[in-house]
């Protein structure tokens, strides 16, 4: 892979690009629920009952082009618990095209089970809060007694759902939602973990990503762990489950993991570990990080560089690469860099 190309895509962004479509979307496991519970009137979790067109209009095409449509409707769902304001039945605004134009477009069955986050329209029915996290498919079987409120009873609710065999996509889905929340209680993770070790991939992995989010060391040393001793895991899969939030860990006890994530056979999963051990800013990685500037990858000899630059405090032009500066010359810093492993830094860090 070219430095050109490789560094096109060196910022893991909460956005990419439908390889088919070239569309823009969120990155799985970037969606959060607080934001769009904060500018809710309404969060409710239900099921539809019923779906309904208002109106349809023609959206101009190239000639050579079929045609499209945008539809205006509106679905009804019956509420089984609200979280924010009340309701036993909504009325819910959406648009959507046919056939579809964007992965935002709305669709619906009568029978589909939803979580929403919903604000009042001007039309007196609720609407979406936001294109991508308002509607979240959710299978509540049974709901926990009703002692907290808010996304707290939400998260009850869905961590009672994880026991039990309730259905390997049902449990998913719910487990997804858990995984948008900022953080889940003590409780919820002990539940969560127990499902690390799950027969279903699926499940240990979204179960992994939910305790990667909360940055702890052990998990994260499991995770590892887990890779390395399911080699039938595609990328495909693991990137499925969103461990973008790999690259904010904390925890400096995680430096190993990252260290050792840094090496995974999956490509993006290794530029997210070496920003996350860019964030740590720890001087043990020093050495390993003088390893990675003779990597293959562009991308994680522009971290190395970078955060050899943040952690020792070299911060002149020769020392500090930019995205921008590192693709125009990234020799120049990776000499730099090297002669200085050389003359000062292997005697200060080697035993770092």
């Amino acid at each position: 892979m070219s430095a050109a190309k490789s560094l096109s895509i060196l910022v893991l962004l909460t956005v990419a690009p439908i390889p088919s479509s070239g569309e823009i979307v969120p990155t799985p496991g970037s969606g959060r629920i607080e934001p769009s519970f904060a500018s809710a009137d309404l969060v409710c979790v239900g099921r539809v009952t019923g779906v309904r067109e208002v109106s349809r209009q023609v959206v101009p095409q190239p000639a050579n082009k079929l045609s499209v449509y945008q539809i205006n409707g509106v679905f009804a769902l019956s509420a089984d618990r609200c979280y924010k304001g009340g309701a036993r039945r909504v009325d819910i605004s959406f648009v959507t095209h046919s056939p579809s134009l964007s992965s935002a477009d709305v669709h619906v069955s009568i029978g589909d089970d939803l979580l929403v986050l919903l604000r009042r329209s001007s039309e007196g029915t609720f609407e979406p809060v936001d294109p991508w996290w308002s509607r979240w498919d959710a299978e509540l079987v049974t709901f926990a007694e009703p002692d907290s409120v808010g996304l707290r009873q939400l998260e009850r609710d869905l961590a009672q759902n994880m026991d039990g065999d309730r259905g390997a996509e049902s449990r998913i889905k719910n487990l997804r939602i858990l995984h948008a929340l900022d953080s889940v209680s003590g409780d919820t993770m002990i539940r969560v973990r127990r499902l690390f070790s799950s027969s279903d991939p699926q499940a240990a992995l979204e179960a992994f990503s939910i305790a990667v989010k909360a940055g702890k060391a052990g998990d994260l040393i499991a995770f590892d762990r887990y890779l390395k001793d399911n080699p039938q895991l595609t990328e495909q899969m693991v990137w499925g489950h969103g461990f973008s939030s790999i690259q904010d860990v904390t925890d400096r006890d995680a430096l190993g993991a990252l260290e050792s994530l840094a090496r995974s056979r999956f490509t993006w999963l290794g530029v997210a570990a070496m920003d996350g051990i860019r964030h740590l800013r720890d001087p043990a990685s020093i050495p390993e990080l003088v390893k990675y500037l003779d990597d293959p990858d562009p991308r994680k000899q522009f971290f190395a560089a970078a955060t050899l630059s943040e952690i020792t405090g070299l911060r002149d032009e020769d020392h500090t690469p930019t995205m921008k500066s590192f693709h125009e010359d990234p020799a120049r810093f990776i000499v730099t860099w090297k002669q200085w492993w050389t003359d000062t830094g292997r005697t200060q860090y080697q035993h770092e």
